[in-house]
């Protein structure tokens, strides 16, 4: 099997802030980003000349993002909070095939929210909070397992919904 990949893959990124005082920012960013696409080698390492699943695409994420950074009680206190949107265009996703991982291209989105607050409210104490809550889903994913093959809409693994920390230092 021979090929080339000789794309140009561009990103950038445009932010525009708004600081009504030295101790409030609110921001608003979208970003362009890009992955390169590359070939898959099934097992056993020879595929087939026309196998679809060789060659996969570059992924493509438009982000965008609104939020906040504040500085409160003198100091003291920092709040961080932002509101966001991941739109990929053939997202890598991962499969097996014939006992071999291979890369492929799917659709997915995300959307979420974050927040973090950290006081100090002595010399000695550190106390943060903080959250984020994602819904990411990879669209048209194949799942194969015992039971069959389905083509289904799916979240990716280890991306957990909702995810919280709270740490007091002292």
């Amino acid at each position: 099997y021979e090929d080339t990949n000789d794309d140009w893959l561009g990103s950038w990124k445009l932010q525009a802030e708004y600081r009504p005082s030295d101790d409030a920012m609110f921001y608003f960013g979208y970003n362009r980003g890009t992955k390169a696409g590359n070939w898959n080698a099934p097992f056993g390492g020879f595929p087939s000349p026309t196998d679809p699943f060789i060659p996969y695409g570059e992924e493509r994420l438009d982000s965008f993002e609104l939020g906040t950074k504040l500085t409160l009680m003198d100091n003291r206190a920092q709040v961080n909070a932002a509101v966001f949107y991941y739109d990929y265009k053939d997202f890598q996703s991962f499969a097996f095939l014939n006992f071999a991982n291979i890369t492929t291209n799917l659709d997915s989105d995300a959307i979420g929210a974050e927040f973090d607050i950290r006081v100090v409210p002595t010399d000695a104490w550190d106390l943060r909070l903080g959250a984020t809550y994602i819904d990411f889903t990879v669209e048209d994913a194949t799942i194969s397992n015992a039971l069959g093959t389905q083509v289904v809409d799916r979240n990716p693994p280890f991306t957990s919904e909702f995810t919280a920390f709270a740490v007091a230092a002292y």
